[in-house]
């Protein structure tokens, strides 16, 4: 096999633990799964950094103990600076579970600052041509404070999903995620969730037209990442259309290269640029793939569906006119999330209707920001393909007897939800 070349900041493959050196080598290809071309692994791009450590670790353990085809998945950290690379590596380095398992991986560990993926990405040198945007230089130091928390992960995101054909190049799939990414039971990546995304007639892309109290907000989001793509805004189904009702965050990566091509011809400059340069605050580089492929045609663009997540979910056997008015009033009380956006808030007495739809549309990946985790944990236990939690403080796998604690706050919860219910349903009688 070809040797590929490696730097000091790179951890292949193998780990060599009895003097704790890093053992440098190709990348070597390997898979136990048939259906899946032997040239090729599965990648997940994950930008991190040093606070954020303690989560990367818990996701490679989770990943070690949960999923069965471990071996073929790349991993790529993207990390501020040289300094966090040395500092996650030791973290890594000191964890027995992670060199025993890193010892028979064959898929690939990578920890790359963010500096150099984008000198490797834009051909250029950052650490000895200096980069000056508006006469302001920008360095690896200043790079966050110029551009803020968002565009600063959207840049570790796009670079870093562009980065992975320098390692992979015949990759087809890719996943972003972030650093509270987990797998919380068993399963094997590629043939139970890969597969279920992809291999489906179509791939469903969920969003939802907001109408309450997160209306300007969103109006302003999604003007934000439309006037970075460089498309008008009228071409949505409405100017809140929010493309975040789904967190499974997977690129292809054909597409992604047109939708990286378009965006440096607009105005013939890099993605560092375009995003510098963006007025706004809050740019989702995640979700401005997802509104380019809506915005564009391409070949494979048929295979793609939107769906308007609430209309869906009215549409939905058993699901009446009263429980799909309280799913509204519960988005005006709890604010920012999307109805399926963030599940945890969803009210309680639809809980059977939320598992027919999750399982429905095999839906994978959950998001709590809502200390809800006992919820989640019964919920995956309903949804066989609930496996990933994407993003959450909260940690998992949470236990029955943890739960059991939390039981009667969780009953009266549904309790006060049914109540919800049925005083939505007799002012529909009423109205009738």
């Amino acid at each position: 096999m070809k040797k590929t070349k490696s730097l000091w900041y790179l951890i292949p493959i193998s780990i060599i633990t009895t003097m704790m050196v890093i053992h440098l080598t190709s990348i070597q290809i390997f898979n136990s799964q048939p259906f899946i071309p032997k040239s090729e692994i599965f990648p997940i791009v994950i930008p991190t950094y040093q606070e954020h450590f303690h989560l990367n670790i818990q996701f490679l353990e989770s990943f070690v103990k949960n999923v069965d085809d471990f071996s073929n998945i790349l991993i790529l950290f993207i990390v501020s600076n040289r300094n966090e690379v040395k500092s996650l590596l030791k973290l890594i380095y000191t964890n027995p579970v992670l060199i025993e398992a890193f010892q028979i991986h064959e898929g690939g560990l990578y920890i790359e600052s963010l500096f150099d993926v984008i000198s490797k990405v834009d051909g250029i040198d950052l650490r000895n041509e200096p980069l000056i945007f508006n006469d302001i230089h920008i360095q690896e130091d200043n790079l966050l404070e110029l551009v803020q928390k968002y565009k600063y992960q959207s840049i570790k995101k796009l670079y870093g999903i562009r980065y992975l054909d320098t390692i992979i190049p015949h990759y087809q799939y890719a996943l972003m995620a972030d650093s509270e990414f987990k797998c919380i039971k068993p399963n094997t990546l590629f043939h139970n969730t890969v597969q279920d995304y992809f291999y489906n007639s179509k791939i469903k892309l969920f969003y939802q037209d907001f109408r309450h109290g997160q209306m300007n907000l969103i109006k302003q989001l999604v003007q934000e990442i439309m006037d970075f793509i460089h498309v008008n805004v009228h071409v949505l189904p409405s100017d809140t259309t929010y493309m975040l009702q789904d967190q499974s965050w997977f690129v292809q990566r054909d597409i992604y290269h047109g939708f990286w091509n378009y965006l440096e011809g607009i105005n013939q400059t890099s993605i560092l640029r375009r995003i510098y340069d963006n007025p706004g605050n809050a740019l989702f580089g995640d979700l401005a793939y997802r509104y380019y492929i809506y915005t564009n045609d391409f070949p494979g663009k048929d295979r793609y569906e939107f769906v308007d997540v609430i209309q869906q979910f009215k549409t939905q056997k058993g699901v009446s006119p009263a429980a799909y008015n309280l799913i509204l009033k519960d988005q005006l009380k709890n604010g920012k999330y999307g109805a399926f956006e963030e599940i945890s808030w969803f009210p309680k007495s639809l809980t059977s209707h939320l598992v027919d739809f999750l399982n429905t549309n095999k839906i994978a990946f959950f998001r709590n920001e809502g200390n809800e985790e006992c919820f989640l944990y019964k919920l995956s236990k309903s949804v066989e393909t609930m496996r990933y939690q994407a993003c959450s403080d909260a940690y998992f796998p949470i236990s029955d007897g943890y739960c059991k604690a939390l039981e009667e706050t969780e009953l009266q919860a549904e309790r006060d939800s049914l109540a919800d219910l049925h005083q939505e349903e007799k002012r529909l009688q009423t109205a009738l």
